[in-house]
């Protein structure tokens, strides 16, 4: 099978959940949306350092996804919710907004603080904001809150 874009990308996701779900367990599966949001998450890092025009593409498909369909607050109700395009890209575009936020040092910084603290405990969505009003700020943590709080879609990033 030849390498394309979308085969490295899936390999780029699941590399990430060695972080975000191996190493950084849920609390409670409704909170699904940490390990999969921050694993489509890797697939704009790995599409950036590839260029302007693969990290384009990947936005505009998450964007594609979203606009105009149901969406929900990240933490699932129903088990249907659990593994749903929410979990993964509104997932995804909500660590997207708190980048495009704070910038790229402090969210690198962020992400690796988030990795390091919450290694081997169980980690709640609410464990993320705490963490994000700590780290980045009420304004920061006001941000990610609206993404994960949100019954309707945020303004895309």
């Amino acid at each position: 099978m030849p390498v394309t874009s979308s085969n490295v990308r899936v390999i780029v996701h699941e590399a990430a959940h060695q972080w975000f779900g191996n190493s950084v367990p849920l609390g409670d599966w409704s909170d699904t949306w940490l390990n999969e949001g921050f694993a489509t998450y890797a697939e704009l890092l790995w599409a950036q350092a590839q260029g302007k025009e693969e990290a384009r593409a990947v936005l505009q498909a998450w964007r594609d996804s979203v606009q105009n369909r149901p969406t929900r607050p990240l933490v699932a109700r129903t088990p249907a919710e659990l593994f749903d395009r929410s979990a993964y890209v509104r997932g995804a575009l909500a660590l997207h907004a708190l980048r495009g936020a704070v910038g790229d040092g402090p969210f690198r910084a962020f992400l690796q603080t988030y990795a390091r603290t919450r290694a081997a405990r169980p980690t709640r969505t609410a464990d993320l904001l705490a963490l994000a009003r700590t780290e980045l700020g009420p304004r920061a943590e006001g941000v990610l809150r609206t993404w994960v709080e949100s019954p309707s879609l945020p303004p895309l990033p």
